[in-house]
């Protein structure tokens, strides 16, 4: 990737107006998570090709990144204004608001991506801990389980399952799901030891046991 970022700036400083240049690069620096570089990279070329849809996608991503999350709402709406059938937008917007609390808006973006893009599993898992987040239990587990049917292989399916049953207060149920999650993503067994989402099982023993090798 490093070579990759060399290569785009010094073909720069041959076409320093080649803003699909600044596209490639902003998507090199994102690769190796630099995202406030690829922030600036993004924004030269909204500021020069405003009509560019996935532009405005990849800069809000950039800018969820760098916890610009306000700013990051307004650029995928931007998005979706140039292409309403971008599901990929709906559903990042769905994220955003999910990271801003505002769940019901969040669950309503996610089923507009679903309804572009009906087979995608990682919308079915962010719509599921939506719906976990406003205590629809019941619809927070189909779809993470539409989410595994989809794709099996996908650890925060398995992982935000975990937290639907521990909500319920099935911790058998939700340690099983945190074994699958951390076998197909270890990982995550950092993220668990401080997900605010977990709290409630920090301190019990089988809980602490299994994400102790995160330490």
């Amino acid at each position: 990737h490093r070579a990759a970022i060399e290569a785009y700036r010094n073909a720069l400083q041959l076409t320093p107006t080649n803003y699909e240049l600044f596209f490639e690069l902003g998507n090199a620096y994102s690769s190796i998570a630099d995202h406030a570089t690829a922030t600036v990279m993004y924004e030269a070329v909204v500021e020069q090709l405003e009509a560019w849809p996935e532009a405005h996608y990849n800069l809000a991503n950039s800018l969820l990144q760098t916890e610009q999350i306000e700013r990051a709402v307004e650029t995928y709406k931007r998005a979706i204004e140039l292409r309403e059938d971008f599901s990929e937008a709906h559903d990042n917007l769905g994220c955003a608001y999910n990271r801003l609390g505002r769940y019901d808006e969040a669950i309503a973006c996610h089923e507009r991506a679903l309804d572009i893009q009906p087979d995608s599993a990682p919308t079915y898992d962010n719509l599921g801990y939506a719906r976990y987040k406003l205590d629809d239990l019941d619809a927070a587990e189909a779809a993470h389980r539409k989410s595994m049917e989809l794709n099996d292989a996908d650890a925060n399916a398995h992982y935000n399952l975990g937290l639907v049953q521990a909500k319920r207060g099935d911790v058998d149920g939700a340690m099983e799901c945190f074994r699958h999650a951390f076998a197909q993503d270890d990982n995550l067994r950092a993220f668990a030891a401080k997900d605010d989402d977990t709290a409630s099982l920090r301190g019990a023993a089988d809980f602490d046991a299994l994400v102790a090798q995160a330490e």
